[in-house]
């Protein structure tokens, strides 16, 4: 007997698929892009933060979960090694920050007023490439949000130190 795996994660917001196959598959509910079947060795990435429909004031500090990918120091590791890499972040005007931490600062203070655009995640190779799915389609996944302009305001817990904005590692 043979089932198919489906998946109907919440967290999923839109996991941009540029083949009509896949976008079929999605519009069937097979969870394609969202979280890869189990046992999968194929790379992932779902954004944890911000929410979709969020409203972004100024910036806000992304938060990922990368599946099958060792998140490297795109800085120190050059060489295209299979299974490692970082990814990026990229804002509705096309300017991206690359990180390899679970999280990263995104700012949008100079964002052209109200805006309501998608905030991209994009898996990076080692040698600053898309992973690209046997398909030939980009391992990434797209939230909805609405982006105002204004300051960016610290962010700080109780273990950060004066001024420090508690993204210590993964900025570019």
């Amino acid at each position: 007997m043979c089932s198919a795996y489906v998946s109907f994660r919440p967290v999923c917001s839109r996991p941009r698929v540029l083949s009509l196959g896949l976008t079929l598959g999605l519009t069937l509910g097979l969870g394609v892009g969202c979280a890869p079947p189990p046992g999968s060795t194929e790379p992932s990435v779902v954004v944890t933060w911000p929410m979709p429909e969020t409203t972004v004031v100024g910036c806000t500090i992304v938060t990922v979960d990368v599946n099958n990918l060792l998140l490297t120091d795109f800085h120190d590791s050059t060489a295209d090694v299979l299974g490692e890499g970082h990814y990026h972040v990229i804002a509705p005007d096309g300017d991206y920050t690359s990180a390899y931490a679970p999280y990263v600062l995104m700012r949008f203070e100079d964002i052209g007023g109200p805006v309501s655009a998608y905030l991209t995640v994009r898996l990076i190779n080692n040698v600053h490439l898309p992973l690209l799915d046997p398909d030939g389609d980009f391992y990434e996944y797209e939230v909805p949000l609405n982006f105002e302009p204004g300051p960016c305001e610290e962010f700080q817990d109780a273990g950060d130190s004066a001024g420090d904005s508690g993204m210590d590692s993964g900025m570019p």
